[in-house]
């Protein structure tokens, strides 16, 4: 693979796992096939078994790895927030270790980047598949418009007016660092996945080019507490008050830090508080099962 800029440093891939040492072990024989030259850092909050199994495989591995051990109860956020100070590249980002990359897109991607200032991150069209002796494509997920409105409030209406997570694109190091520098201070992972989406939008363009960048593998996952805007609904609906008020107070200190929002402090809360209700106004209006649950990070389970 040959890097935008022709450096093999000017990229870095972070793998989180977590006891799953023979899917971490096949991302990393079609990473080697592919002849990937960027670096990886394996953020590893596996049990000793796992670990040691993990630890085994990259040691074989040409490729440039650095793996960090965590704790086994780690929230995966916390330890991606952790993870990301140590990657010194320009541009970089997230892969499960269950997950797949497309190599070409993401080459196109770091293009993109390198010739589009105002685009803090980009991403293709994503697909699922099963799990099988063949590489079957279950569904095309994600394809939604690219998110490139001037005023920050724009984008966050347009990204969460049919929401698609953004979580695997690739970014610019420092812009990832800082979206990820808040998760600490909301507690749930919906919470957290949504408010990484928000600040990304806020720090600037999201661009959707027209190939597959990544695929989501749907076999079973770990299933964290508080990831679904249902399953808070059913079991704990004050949590969702209890969290916006410090969500919606990060993203409009970010929104004040912007050169393009010239709005009111009150504006611009009503606003943002429009838009997040009518985000969740979805998962309560009377509809089709399937579009309640389109616009969701539907495998956050993935992410260790």
């Amino acid at each position: 693979m040959i890097q935008p800029s022709g450096r093999p440093d000017s990229y870095t891939l972070i793998v989180p796992t977590y006891d799953r040492p023979a899917l971490l072990s096949r991302l990393l024989d079609y990473l080697e096939r592919q002849r990937a030259d960027f670096s990886l850092v394996v953020l590893d909050s596996s049990h000793d078994r796992a670990r040691a199994a993990n630890a085994t495989r990259i040691a074989r591995s040409p490729l440039s790895i650095r793996v960090v051990d965590y704790a086994t109860d780690v929230h995966p956020f916390l330890k991606i927030r952790d993870g990301l100070k140590l990657v010194t590249t320009p541009y970089c980002s997230i892969c499960a270790d269950d997950d797949v990359l497309v190599l070409p897109a993401l080459c196109e991607c770091l293009a993109l980047l390198d010739d589009r200032s105002e685009v803090s991150a980009a991403h293709g069209s994503y697909f699922n598949f099963v799990e099988s002796k063949f590489f079957d494509l279950s569904a095309i997920v994600y394809r939604g418009p690219s998110v490139i409105a001037d005023d920050p409030l724009d984008r966050l209406r347009q990204l969460f007016g049919r929401y698609e997570a953004v979580f695997y694109a690739v970014y610019r190091t420092q812009i990832l660092q800082e979206v990820f520098g808040s998760v600490g201070e909301v507690g749930t992972t919906l919470a957290r996945e949504l408010l990484t989406a928000a600040l990304t939008a806020v720090s600037g363009q999201i661009v959707r080019i027209a190939d597959f960048y990544y695929g989501r593998n749907t076999g079973a996952s770990l299933v964290y507490e508080h990831w679904h805007p249902f399953q808070i609904f059913a079991s704990s609906p004050a949590i969702i008050f209890r969290e916006y008020p410090v969500f919606r107070q990060i993203v409009l200190d970010a929104l004040s830090r912007t050169k393009n929002q010239d709005r009111s402090a009150a504006d611009a809360t009503t606003i943002l508080d429009l838009i997040f209700l009518r985000y969740l106004g979805q998962f309560l209006a009377r509809q089709r099962p399937e579009r309640r649950l389109a616009g969701v990070e539907e495998d956050i389970g993935h992410v260790h």
